[in-house]
């Protein structure tokens, strides 16, 4: 055979033959560029929640206020003059950073001395961290321009305070969380996550694929019972697999160690049932193996983008959000993370809630479709 009908016949196989590689060959880069062009079209991170302490009161403390209210980046949930209010929005995840202005900060201002506001901002989301001090630090930066420029021209302190007039507000901020912001806590459970899914899928993909299913009653209860016994080995090696992934984070690249037991095990037998549930559905409508297994790995990298672990979820598109919740790993991978990183997550109860629900619904279209199958055969 020569070079020509060698080329020739693999053209042939490529467009008329076998057209999933030409689909797979163009499709994947143009299916990827729209994906990441409608998760990054906002171009920038809005819309953050803060909340602020404000206990000075004054038309300097609320100037300030309106400057960050201004923000399109930031969303102000709350302002009050009770710091333990505000530190209870931080906590439970309602907002993401608090800014303090203490008694007498006006005050100060005016006799010469350096004022401080305080910004505590959550570390667990590092593009969060980063847009929340490049947006904040140039409104104070440009408060302090302002009042320095006034008190130079009143006059108003005496050449010994000279530091408090050229500035009169002083930013400072603590990273809770994730104090070193290290992109290593910030990547490493999403990644391990999307790994641990990518397992499952495979690995009980091929169990419901490698064989034909041959059960001569083909009643709900025969396919429940002959699944249940199929899958549960895949089932408990699945546990074992996410608890030593969190057991090899924290001690061979030293996460935190913070984690509740019962909030993170609730999530991780939640996910591990509807991660199956998924697989079945799936294999359920996919007859081949090997389509199965192109599937699953083109299915992995846009649910773990879209699962708002890396860009913030508040910042997405629409479309991107209803994308994500037909997703189960967007019910787990920022969870999971909020709770090995702070200790807990406000979300654990509801993730838990939707991730039974979507095993129970996938659990239910896949056993009616391999019944009809049955039926068919």
């Amino acid at each position: 055979m020569t070079w020509w009908q060698i080329f020739m016949q693999e053209c042939t196989l490529l467009i008329k033959k076998d057209p999933r590689r030409i689909i797979f060959i163009i499709g994947a880069p143009i299916a990827y560029l729209f994906l990441f062009g409608l998760l990054y079209s906002p171009q920038i991170v809005n819309h953050i929640p803060i909340a602020i302490c404000d206990e000075d009161q004054t038309p300097l403390s609320r100037a300030i206020i309106q400057q960050l209210s201004d923000s399109e980046r930031l969303n102000l949930v709350a302002v009050t003059n009770n710091e333990f209010r505000t530190q209870d929005l931080f906590n439970q995840n309602i907002t993401m950073a608090t800014v303090y202005i203490p008694q007498n900060f006006s005050q100060q201002i005016k006799t010469g001395i350096s004022s401080k506001i305080l910004l505590t901002v959550d570390g667990s989301n590092l593009i969060s961290t980063n847009t929340l001090l490049t947006t904040i630090q140039p409104i104070i930066a440009n408060t302090t321009a302002n009042v320095s420029a006034q008190l130079l021209n009143a006059n108003l302190t005496a050449p010994t305070n000279t530091l408090g007039k050229v500035m009169p507000v002083q930013l400072q901020y603590r990273v809770l969380h994730n104090q070193n912001e290290s992109y290593l806590y910030f990547f490493l459970i999403g990644l391990a996550m999307a790994a641990f899914q990518q397992g499952i899928f495979l690995s009980t993909g091929a169990s419901f694929l490698a064989q034909p299913l041959n059960i001569p009653d083909n009643r709900y209860r025969s396919l429940l019972y002959h699944f249940s016994a199929k899958l549960t080995p895949y089932f408990l090696s699945s546990i074992f697999a996410f608890a030593l992934t969190i057991y090899t984070a924290i001690h061979y690249f030293n996460l935190p160690n913070l984690f509740s037991f019962i909030e993170l095990s609730a999530l991780g037998v939640a996910f591990t049932c509807a991660a199956i549930a998924f697989t079945l559905l799936l294999s359920s409508f996919i007859k081949s193996e090997l389509n199965f297994t192109r599937c699953s790995i083109i299915y992995t990298v846009p649910a773990f983008i879209l699962s708002g672990y890396i860009w913030p979820y508040q910042s997405m598109s629409l479309v991107s959000k209803l994308l994500s919740y037909l997703f189960p790993i967007t019910y787990l991978s920022s969870t999971c993370r909020e709770i090995i990183l702070t200790g807990t997550s406000p979300n654990t109860w509801n993730d838990v809630l939707v991730l039974n629900l979507i095993c129970l619904i996938c659990t239910c279209i896949g056993l009616f479709q391999y019944k009809k199958t049955l039926a068919q055969a």
